[in-house]
């Protein structure tokens, strides 16, 4: 569950700074 949040919230962050 924890790897899911993180890579979530890594592509978002991915995806905003882009």
């Amino acid at each position: 569950m924890v790897f899911l949040i993180t890579m979530h919230c890594s592509f978002i962050l991915l995806c905003w700074r882009n």
